[in-house]
């Protein structure tokens, strides 16, 4: 196990872990490489290690989501952002752009970690058009699964199904009530619709 995910798995596991100076100089020097094979780590590493940033660790951050070349780093970086640092309201509509299938995300790493991060915001803000515009993503795939659609691909639409289960449970009720619902989501969706009054 290299460095920054040991630090990352000892720091999630409870352990009292002494960051030093050293350590998080050594983290930021890492998130200016854009090249840089793991910044996905690293970004989570930062959001882990400051619990308040200031401008100069959040245009770090940024810069990765700017940049767009890598999406699992993406995804560390929205992570980051916007459940470490709650800083999903500032970001919002860049979020809404996110949500839309990229056909650079192959592996909808960038999706994965941006619906997580709408479903969250939804969860602590009543906005109704960000409700709206999840809902309508959802409801699109649907009728893709439906018709048997090319377009079809059920890893967008089970990302929109975790941002919506995230704003109606907490995080770790959303994973445990994900077995409660099955397709065609009718009574999700209700659920879903009557919180926001859609």
């Amino acid at each position: 196990m290299d460095k920054i995910t040991a630090l990352i798995s000892d720091i999630r596991s409870g352990k009292n872990v002494k960051v030093t100076a050293d350590d998080l100089a050594w983290i930021r020097e890492n998130l200016k490489d854009p090249e840089n094979d793991e910044l996905h780590q690293f970004a989570l590493g930062l959001g882990h290690v400051v619990q308040n940033p200031g401008e100069k660790d959040i245009e770090l951050i940024e810069n990765i989501i700017k940049a767009k070349k890598d999406d699992y780093a993406m995804q560390g970086a929205i992570y980051t952002l916007c459940d470490y640092w709650n800083l999903a309201p500032r970001y919002i509509n860049d979020l809404l752009v996110y949500m839309d299938l990229n056909q650079w995300d192959e592996y909808f790493s960038a999706a994965s970690g941006t619906f997580s991060a709408v479903g969250s915001y939804l969860h602590n803000e009543n906005d109704k058009s960000v409700a709206v515009k999840l809902l309508q993503i959802v409801q699109h795939d649907i009728a893709l699964k439906n018709n048997d659609s090319e377009l079809f691909d059920d890893m967008h639409l089970d990302c929109g199904i975790d941002a919506i289960l995230r704003s109606l449970y907490d995080s770790r009720n959303a994973f445990l009530r994900r077995n409660d619902y099955s397709f065609p989501y009718t009574d999700l969706l209700n659920a879903f619709s009557k919180k926001y009054k859609l």
